[in-house]
């Protein structure tokens, strides 16, 4: 890899979020948290979303960070706290910890529904322990647009530790 490897890409990452914080929600460098999975770390993404969520969004007037100009605000927060986040110009989707225990996505006016559980969302599940797509076991924390394009169901198991799942 051009940054010498996964260790010194998170080492990267990692001074990006403490050295550009006051500056991280500009439209361009909204999906920077979903890089760890690149470098095996979907830990990383986790708490990385949780900061996000907790400490960048406020239910109140001036909730946001930056501006809301175009919506990536948020359609960010939103697609981040459903837990499925869309790969800008690619037909996949990176998965990280849903904030609701289960959400309903209509798909379009097909009657078809993306479910996506977590019922430990509730109880303070931080980790993605794992997952399944239709009841089939999902080792990987992305999706193709193909493998729920026709709806289906996304279960995650949460869990207050990091695993090994997604590496």
């Amino acid at each position: 890899s051009r940054t010498g490897g996964a260790g010194k890409f998170i080492a990267w990452l990692d001074r990006f979020f403490v050295a550009e914080k006051p500056h991280l929600w500009k439209e361009i460098v909204l999906h920077l948290p979903y890089l760890y999975l690149y470098a095996g770390r979907p830990d990383l993404t986790d708490n990385r979303m949780h900061e996000m969520r907790t400490q960048h969004y406020r239910p109140e007037r001036h909730g946001l960070d930056d501006n809301e100009d175009m919506g990536c605000q948020s359609a960010f927060y939103m697609a981040s706290s459903l837990g499925i986040y869309p790969v800008m110009g690619q037909a996949m989707y990176w998965l990280s910890t849903p904030a609701f225990s289960r959400s309903e996505i209509p798909l379009g006016e097909t009657g078809r529904t993306l479910v996506l559980e977590a019922p430990a969302a509730d109880a303070g599940g931080r980790y993605i322990v794992s997952a399944s797509l239709n009841g089939k076991p999902l080792d990987r924390p992305w999706l193709r647009h193909s493998e729920i394009a026709q709806g289906g169901v996304i279960h995650f198991d949460l869990s207050s530790k990091p695993s090994d799942w997604g590496t």
